[in-house]
């Protein structure tokens, strides 16, 4: 404990320079604000002991104790302050980031009132485009409406023209033939123009009637026979000449034709042309004997072009261009006559036999037919009717046919799929380790590798090889390929990948500039929907902003073929979908308007996205790590497909993993 202070004066001190506890120490009579308790002339009370502070060996303190003092607050002060400092800082860096927030919100608000300012002029245009297209349909309607009220007038007036020629018909009958022995042969009007010259009234009436029909519909029947390469005539008193055109691809303008003799209740063909083209006894008793049952002259005329035009491919494959005359001579040797054969085939129907028939008649075929069986297969699907279809030839080892580059050709052709693929074993080929030679085709020419085609053939002989585990393939122009057997049932390809396209356009340049344009033509985009474009040797990538509606966009192809083979759209797919990225593949430059699902073109989308900044848009939180290579992928054409991509840097090569699924099979006679 201090003792009481004494009432001497202290030193004066500034109370600005003092430090608090020097003030709480000292007091002085010239202090107006103290209390009167301090009042010098009465006795401090003892002060407790102050423990922070110790004056271990002084009972008062002096200058230096209270300039100590001063120095330890001031340096409390200063740290104090230095730390409000610090939580200010911190506070204004958490102000700015907040800011910032609100900033990047505050963009994104204005891009959606943007975006959905643009669709409500789209859905305003669409619906005008709606109204005038309705109204256009409305005027054809009544356009079509005012047609058929004067066809209808037409036809009465025809009608009232023919009940006239009846009743006068009847007249003259009742009147001519008196005698109940008399009878009218098959020709009315024959015996009309024998018994009595009046007549010649009815007929010129008739003729009448026939030019006023003839007058109005000549147009159109002459429209429809050029179009539909048929034209009727009658040849005689009792024939009918079927002429056709439009059927030999090499020469469209060549005719082909059959009269066909309707005197008699079993109806007979009079002539052919070309002479001899068609076999009597395999093709043309049969369909006449289905003619002469069915009485359906629309099916025997389809029929007869059907074996008209089977006859001109034949003809192709047997007879290349430079040795038709080996045609005429073999038509030569075919019986000419047209009559019925001395015995016909009672258990089958002639139409069936006739088409059995229609690939072996030929002479130079007629020896040794050939099945090409085929699997017919939807690809990178799952699910029948939708993926990429494909048929799978698989040939024997050894097989000449898989080496006849126009017969495969003729059969894709034929099939009219996307894609046709032939395989034929190798000779180190085993039921553990499957080894083939692979073909592809379309029904344009042989392509050199095709994605979905390959996964066909893998599902095809995967399922003839339930020992294998994979397949090996070789191709003519891409070398070795691998399929490989999942265990949730997919396959997995490997391919060469196109790390060509890992360099990205330069905005400001022109191939930029030319693929915007296209684009902008071909879809009516604008410049800001396209974030990215990449070249490739295989084709053009066009990434375009999330806000477009990729599966429902409207492409004019053609309008994209020259830009490239492949012309790739692709998105980022939409928040919560199960895919990363979606894509349409558009392949006008070689044939077709639109690939429904495109593996190859995957082998340049996996790297894109992959291997370049794309990466850093891809939402999932396992493309942070730099390992993750597989990409999750969905074509949104009309059929639509998905797989997995998976991309090796290290290797060059792409992966592409999917399901597919048989539809149908079928066979071809060679």
């Amino acid at each position: 404990m201090f003792a009481p202070r004494p009432s001497a004066p202290l030193t004066p001190r500034s109370p600005a320079g003092t430090p608090r506890s020097a003030r709480r120490l000292t007091t002085t009579n010239t202090t107006p604000s103290r209390p009167s308790s301090f009042s010098s002339s009465l006795p401090l009370a003892p002060l407790p002991p102050l423990s922070l502070r110790p004056y271990p060996s002084k009972p008062y303190a002096d200058d230096a104790d209270f300039a100590a003092l001063r120095d330890d607050d001031r340096d409390a002060v200063d740290r104090a302050a230095e730390r409000m400092r610090s939580a200010g800082s911190d506070r204004l860096r958490d102000l700015a980031g907040t800011m910032a927030e609100i900033e990047e919100g505050k963009r994104s608000v204005e891009e959606a009132c943007k975006n959905l300012r643009e669709a409500a002029m789209d859905m305003t245009r669409a619906l005008k485009k709606e109204r005038e297209d309705e109204e256009a349909a409305k005027e054809q309607e009544a356009q079509v409406a005012q047609r058929a009220r004067k066809l209808k007038g037409d036809v009465e007036a025809i009608r009232a023209d023919i009940n006239e020629v009846e009743a006068k018909l009847n007249a003259r009958r009742a009147r001519t033939f008196t005698s109940p022995t008399l009878r009218p042969s098959n020709s009315l009007l024959t015996d009309l123009y024998t018994i009595s010259p009046d007549a010649t009234i009815v007929k010129l009436k008739q003729r009448e009637a026939y030019q006023r029909q003839a007058s109005q519909n000549g147009p159109e029947l002459a429209f429809f026979e050029d179009k539909l390469g048929l034209k009727i005539r009658g040849r005689g008193r009792d024939q009918i000449q079927f002429k056709f055109t439009n059927i030999d691809p090499g020469n469209y303008n060549r005719p082909f034709s059959f009269d066909i003799d309707v005197s008699q209740p079993t109806y007979a063909v009079a002539s052919v042309s070309p002479v001899g083209f068609l076999p009597p006894a395999q093709v043309i008793v049969p369909l006449l004997a289905a003619l002469n049952r069915s009485r359906d002259f629309y099916g025997f005329v389809r029929s007869m072009r059907a074996a008209f035009k089977l006859e001109v491919r034949l003809e192709k494959m047997v007879f290349p261009p430079g040795v038709e005359g080996e045609r005429e001579k073999d038509a030569e040797r075919n019986d000419s006559d047209i009559g019925p054969p001395e015995s016909t085939n009672p258990c089958g129907d002639e139409l069936d036999s006739a088409r059995e028939f229609s690939l072996s008649h030929t002479p130079s075929l007629r020896q040794k037919p050939v099945m090409l069986s085929y699997t017919a297969v939807d690809c990178f699907t799952d699910t029948p009717w939708s993926g990429n279809p494909a048929a799978v030839f698989v040939l024997d080892a050894g097989d000449p046919q898989f080496e006849e580059t126009q017969i495969l050709q003729r059969i894709a052709v034929e099939l009219f799929l996307p894609a046709a693929a032939f395989v034929r074993p190798i000779a180190d080929s085993t039921e553990e380790i499957p080894h083939y030679s692979i073909k592809y085709f379309s029904p344009v020419r042989e392509i050199p590798l095709c994605g979905h085609a390959t996964m066909g053939s893998s599902f095809v002989l995967l399922a003839s090889h339930p020992a294998a585990t994979s397949i090996e393939f070789e191709t003519t122009l891409h070398g070795h390929l691998i399929a490989q057997r999942g265990m949730d049932g997919s396959i997995s390809l490997e391919f060469p990948s196109d790390e060509g396209i890992l360099d990205r356009v330069d905005p400001s340049g022109k191939a930029f500039k030319d693929a915007v344009s296209a684009i902008g033509v071909a879809t009516g985009l604008k410049t800001e929907d396209v974030v990215d474009v990449a070249y490739s040797s295989r084709g053009c990538l066009i990434e375009v902003t999330r806000g477009v509606d990729l599966k429902e966009l409207v492409v004019q192809a053609k309008k994209l073929a020259h830009l490239a083979s492949f012309v790739v759209l692709t998105q980022l797919s939409p928040l919560g979908s199960p895919y990363d990225i979606y894509s349409r593949v558009f392949t006008a430059a070689v044939g077709a308007d639109e690939d429904p699902v495109c593996g190859s073109a995957h082998c340049f989308i996996g790297p894109r996205w992959l291997g370049t900044s794309a990466r850093q848009r891809l939402e999932r939180t396992a493309f942070q790590d730099a390992a993750t290579s597989e990409l999750r992928c969905r074509q949104v054409s009309k059929r639509g497909g998905e797989m997995t991509v998976r991309w090796e840097p290290n290797t060059g090569r792409a992966g592409l993993s999917g399901h597919a699924v048989a539809i149908s099979k079928g066979h071809f006679l060679i």
